[in-house]
């Protein structure tokens, strides 16, 4: 209950804040649960929709992927029971083509840059027997990677079906509580770097000011407590897609 009072009060009341500069156990204790908080509100809309985003997925991999039978050993992918090459090009009703290219046959070498040059205008994923690349055309960037770390295994199109359907939510919320765990730890870190920096700006404007009675280690404090204000908004700002240049720094700044 006292953390939502510190919550309240945090957002508005200029007197109640400036005491937290002298309740420091208070400042840290509240900051790390209200980041708790923070990133629980960020990942619940997305968690309410894993299911439903799971379901299009199976339905786009059973009508859109053909058949196939896909093994790696050695570190080597061979696929059978599909035409090679494989070639599929997407037309998303938004955003670029997408050039699906697999073949794991040929002994010709293959580049994802140059098949997005000659044979696609838009971004391209290809997949040969010991590599996949990824080119994205907007960015101008291509990545590489190896099958040299998967282990020998073999699946068809029906095994991987069957996966999404069984196992997709619980893969897909496992990845999403993984990633919360490390944006609430490089998140929380963050913020306490910018809490140094705007700290040292505004220690600058104290001593103009000459407002000996502030140390640098009330500022931070205080930021501990003021940081919320601007944190909510932003999030809201995520909400409805709205999001001001600056808001956070300036919400920040002027009620410091």
């Amino acid at each position: 209950m006292n953390f939502f009072t510190h919550l309240y009060h945090s957002l508005w009341d200029i007197e109640w804040l400036a005491k937290m500069k002298e309740k420091p156990k208070q400042s840290w204790g509240y900051f790390f649960l209200f980041m708790f908080f923070l990133i629980v509100a960020t990942f619940a809309p997305i968690f309410f929709e894993v299911p439903g985003l799971v379901q299009k997925a199976e339905v786009f991999f059973d009508k859109e992927v053909p058949s196939f039978t896909a093994t790696f050993k050695d570190g080597t992918l061979s696929i059978t029971d599909l035409p090679q090459p494989y070639i599929s090009e997407k037309h998303p009703e938004e955003g670029e083509n997408f050039l699906i290219y697999v073949d794991t046959s040929t002994t010709e070498a293959l580049n994802a840059r140059e098949l997005g040059q000659t044979k696609s205008t838009g971004n391209v994923f290809l997949v040969t027997k010991d590599r996949y690349e990824v080119y994205d055309v907007s960015e101008n960037s291509h990545q590489v990677g190896t099958f040299s770390i998967v282990p020998d295994v073999s699946f068809t199109k029906q095994d991987v079906t069957s996966m999404i359907d069984k196992k997709g939510v619980f893969a897909v919320s496992s990845m999403l509580v993984a990633a919360a765990v490390i944006l609430y730890i490089f998140g929380s870190a963050w913020k306490l770097l910018y809490l140094v920096i705007l700290g040292a700006i505004i220690m600058i404007i104290v001593r103009i000011a000459k407002k000996e009675d502030w140390k640098f280690a009330d500022i931070f404090r205080l930021g501990l407590s003021t940081i919320i204000l601007p944190s909510v908004v932003l999030l809201i700002a995520g909400y409805i897609a709205f999001r001001p240049p600056f808001v956070f720094t300036i919400i920040f700044l002027v009620l410091t």
